[in-house]
């Protein structure tokens, strides 16, 4: 998707809404960027934010399914203070994450060694 059209425009926004409508009470989901999004999952461990992960893209990906336009989802894990100790450490193993997850997209002779974090 080219962001800033007017398709790319209506695909985030339904994406924000279906985040936020499965979203916890107490999860802060924030659009990052052009095309990302960052979901904060307070008092989640790593095995229960691949959960969340898994389910969230499932359900986006479906919700897109519904209005005829095919949708992919990539997302990041990264968990505190298991992956980082810090707010700047944790958003770049968010970051390595979200990219292992993209590079599985591609042809398997592209690939980096896949890490648990990320989810395609």
């Amino acid at each position: 998707m080219r962001a800033g059209s007017a398709v790319t425009t209506q695909v985030l926004s339904d994406m924000g809404k279906a985040l936020k409508r499965a979203a916890r009470g107490t999860d802060c989901v924030a659009r990052y960027g052009e095309d990302e999004f960052r979901i904060l999952l307070p008092h989640t461990d790593t095995p229960e934010a691949m959960i969340a992960a898994h389910r969230l893209r499932s359900l986006v990906e479906k919700q897109a399914t519904a209005r005829r336009r095919k949708v992919t989802v990539n997302i990041g894990v990264a968990s505190f203070p298991a992956d980082a100790q810090d707010s700047s450490s944790l958003n770049t193993r968010a970051e390595r994450a979200l990219l292992q997850a993209k590079q599985a997209e591609k042809p398997e002779t592209s690939r980096p060694p896949f890490d648990e974090a990320a989810v395609h």
